[in-house]
């Protein structure tokens, strides 16, 4: 419950932009950071879980978690800066990074692996409801009273969420063979901070002297936390995994996935609002359908896997994703709000296709000591991505309408990226199970 609440409410704050732009006076590439602290908190949080999870019972990583979200959420409902705001968000933020790993790490540890599909594809349509319903609340409440309301409205369920926690959840820890790495949490948390810093600056100054100051300075912290995590006796999570070719590629194509996925999804209701100039209930609802459709197909790409391997639908949804993206740039110059709609049916279907069944089959190519650390790596992915495609997209909109271009240009270069993004999934699925095949021949 708590992990479709924290999906719920990250996704009915993407049709948030012009009514907190109104209540701040802020310009778009300040108020992003709305979703993008909240993003790189839960990617923070969501590295820590490779060790929590071994240390604490799930129960207690959970119940940290709602009491997290609730301190948040009563921080953003009555903020009247930006500071108090962001800081709210970052506490979301970081509940929503542990309530995800321990749903995953349940299904990974607890169920056997035919029936690993299926239950992976029920916490896919859990957060692909969450990504349904969220953005046409946000969106209804927003012009019916105002964004302060959304954030009211979840106490209640927070609350439920953490007492369902409190009688539900089971499980004994495992303990760790390594001490926590704080020199590698500081020096990761540092590296998604200033790509994240890069990221937005190029909305509001292009590709200056501070973009390439902080890119460069993040991929130096993203190699020292490399070097400091598998050098010392502590240690974040295992890295080893990446040992496996077929990780590697699956990485990969997760975290391209996850960019397109969040960005889109900040990008549709942008375009609809600033450029075919439609409200905010009509914005949100945009992505009702698609999301609607995502769920029931997470289900049911489950159930496929189980039944026939996960190859079938991943690469199925990899070329469903890529068949979107080249038929939304070749119609954008006459696309409508309903032609938005139904290419974002044809997008959150190709990712629910993929989604679970990329890290449920990476699991199955590591021992079961090592499901933690997959679950934190690709879940690491999946946050640091989508804040990355939330960043790039925006500050893309951010700088064609500050250069006087327009945010129909930013539009089309936006999904021209997708499109790109799109087709290297194609090639990192096909590659991870090739790599996927030779792992297993070499095991025998």
């Amino acid at each position: 419950m708590l992990t479709f609440l924290c999906t719920f409410a990250n996704k009915a704050t993407n049709v948030m932009y012009p009514f907190i732009t109104q209540s701040f006076h802020q310009p778009l590439n300040v108020i992003q950071w709305v979703t993008t602290a909240y993003m790189l908190a839960n990617t923070v949080s969501i590295t820590t879980t490779a060790y929590l999870l071994r240390r604490f019972t799930a129960r207690a990583v959970e119940r940290a978690a709602a009491v997290l979200f609730l301190a948040g959420t009563l921080l953003c409902a009555p903020a009247t800066n930006l500071a108090v705001l962001f800081t709210g968000r970052v506490l979301q933020g970081l509940a929503d990074g542990l309530c995800v790993a321990v749903m995953f790490f349940l299904g990974f540890t607890q169920v056997p692996k035919k029936k690993l599909g299926a239950i992976t594809g029920v916490a896919g349509t859990i957060m692909a409801l969450g990504c349904a319903l969220g953005p046409t609340y946000g969106g209804w409440l927003c012009d019916v009273l105002s964004w302060r309301t959304v954030f009211w409205s979840l106490l209640p369920v927070a609350v439920l969420s953490l007492v369902i926690g409190e009688i539900a959840i089971r499980n004994e820890p495992i303990g760790n063979a390594h001490a926590f790495s704080y020199l590698a949490l500081t020096l990761l948390t540092a590296a998604f901070f200033l790509l994240d810093i890069a990221a937005t600056t190029m909305g509001s100054d292009g590709f200056g002297w501070l973009f390439w100051a902080t890119l460069v300075a993040g991929l130096v912290c993203a190699a020292g936390f490399v070097v400091a995590n598998n050098a010392g006796r502590t240690r974040l999570f295992n890295l080893e995994v990446f040992d496996v070719p077929a990780i590697r590629w699956a990485t990969l194509n997760y975290f391209l996935m996850q960019i397109i996925a969040s960005g889109i999804i900040a990008a549709i209701p942008s375009y609809a609002e600033y450029v075919l100039h439609a409200n905010g209930l009509l914005a949100g609802f945009l992505l009702l359908p698609g999301a609607l459709c995502g769920s029931v197909v997470s289900t049911f790409a489950g159930h496929w896997a189980d039944k026939q391997g996960s190859r079938v639908p991943v690469l199925a949804g990899s070329l469903l994703g890529l068949a979107g993206a080249v038929t939304l740039v070749v119609l954008l110059p006459w696309m409508s709000v309903w032609g938005l709609l139904a290419l974002y049916i044809v997008s959150r279907a190709s990712y629910n296709l993929m989604y679970t069944n990329t890290i449920s089959h990476a699991s199955t190519l590591v021992p079961p000591t090592h499901a933690s650390d997959i679950n934190s790596i690709f879940n690491t992915a999946e946050n640091f991505g989508g804040s990355v495609g939330v960043d790039l997209f925006m500050s893309i909109f951010a700088l064609s309408q500050t250069s006087g271009a327009g945010m129909r240009a930013g539009g089309t270069i936006v999904f021209l990226l997708i499109a790109l993004c799109s087709a290297t999934m194609v090639i990192c699925v096909l590659r991870t199970y090739a790599r996927s095949t030779k792992t297993r021949r070499a095991r025998r």
